[in-house]
């Protein structure tokens, strides 16, 4: 009886078939990651609109009331009435300066844009380049001799990506 010698390797099939699992692999591990940094970069956009409303937030809590009423007298609005004004920044380091010292520039023009809309595409029109602009109103909702109270609503656009991304809070105050 002849005893058949089997060789040692390979055939030509299973390379490709191994080849084919392997392609095949390559593409769905693609489509994961190529999901994964989309959603990484929709997170990371949604946390700057709320870390930066946070911040103009804090900033106008930090100054008070009488940093309020200094914005009634800056933009000579009676008191009662609403204000809407708008700021523009690239990052966090661009929104203090709004809310320093005096509301007006060395020239004596306001720092920031005041308004009677208050929409996305009036922010947007009045931007110059920068990358978010914030719409901040307030109203004084109850006023006495000694006693004010002011809603405050701040709302943060990422303008590049056309409004998409926003963030809104309110908040009070008074005393």
């Amino acid at each position: 009886m002849a005893v058949i010698k089997k060789k040692k390797g390979f055939t030509i099939v299973e390379l490709i078939a191994a080849v084919a699992i392997i392609l095949l692999s390559l593409q769905a591990v693609s489509l994961a990651v190529s999901a994964a940094s989309k959603m990484w970069g929709i997170s990371n956009s949604k946390l700057d609109v709320n870390t930066f409303n946070i911040s103009i937030s804090q900033n106008m809590k930090n100054r008070g009331r009488n940093y309020i009423r200094d914005i009634y007298k800056a933009t000579g609005k009676s008191a009662g009435s609403t204000i809407n004004f708008y700021i523009y920044f690239n990052d966090n380091s661009e929104i203090a300066p709004y809310f320093e010292a005096s509301l007006k520039n060395a020239d004596g023009s306001l720092k920031v844009i005041v308004d009677s809309a208050s929409d996305f595409d009036t922010c947007k029109s009045y931007n110059s380049g920068k990358k978010y602009g914030a719409l901040v109103t307030i109203k004084e909702t109850m006023e006495t001799d000694n006693y004010s109270v002011y809603e405050i609503e701040v709302t943060v656009w990422d303008l590049l990506k056309d409004g998409k991304y926003k963030s809104s809070s309110s908040f009070y105050i008074g005393g």
